[in-house]
C-alpha cells in the first residue's frame, strides 16, 4: 500500500460525517433510562465529482481505490488559499467507494467514499484542525 497526497480536489458536493461509538454506563441509579457515554470517534467522507478520466484528480481518487494507495486530505470548511481561519478533518484516506451512477439526464458523476486511517509511516491518526492561513 503506497500514499499519495491530493491537493485542491474539484467536488460538487461533500459531506464529512463524523460520529461517536456508545458505550452502555447503565446502572440502578438511571432510573429506567439507558445511559450512554461517546467513545471512539469514526467518520467517512462522501464527495462526488465529475466523472472524467482524464482530470488528474479523477485519476488520483481512482489509483488509490484500485491500487489500495492512502491519499492524504484536508477537508477545511473554505477557501485555504485565502487569508482566514479554517477547520476541519486532516488525515490519511483510503478510498473505500467508488461508484458511478448513470443517471438519464445528469453528467456522469463518481460517488467516492474516503475512511480516515493512520498515515503510513508516521502513524499520525486522523486530526480535527484549525488552520491559520
Amino acid at each position: 500500500v503506497g500514499s499519495s497526497a491530493a491537493s485542491d480536489v474539484y467536488k460538487r458536493q461533500e459531506t464529512i460525517n463524523l460520529e461517536k461509538s456508545l458505550a452502555d454506563v447503565t446502572d440502578r441509579r438511571a432510573g429506567g433510562w439507558r445511559l450512554q457515554v461517546g467513545t471512539l470517534k469514526e467518520g467517512t467522507v462522501d464527495l462526488q465529482m465529475i466523472y472524467d478520466p482524464s482530470d488528474a484528480d479523477f485519476i488520483q481518487f481512482s489509483d488509490a481505490f484500485f491500487q489500495n494507495l492512502q491519499l492524504i486530505l484536508a477537508f477545511m470548511d473554505g477557501d485555504a488559499t485565502v487569508t482566514g481561519t479554517y477547520y476541519g478533518l486532516i488525515s490519511a484516506f483510503d478510498v473505500t467507494s467508488f461508484s458511478t451512477p448513470r443517471q438519464l439526464e445528469e453528467a456522469i458523476l463518481v460517488d467516492v467514499t474516503v475512511t480516515p486511517v493512520l498515515e503510513e509511516g508516521t502513524d499520525e491518526p486522523p486530526r480535527w484542525e484549525t488552520v491559520n492561513v
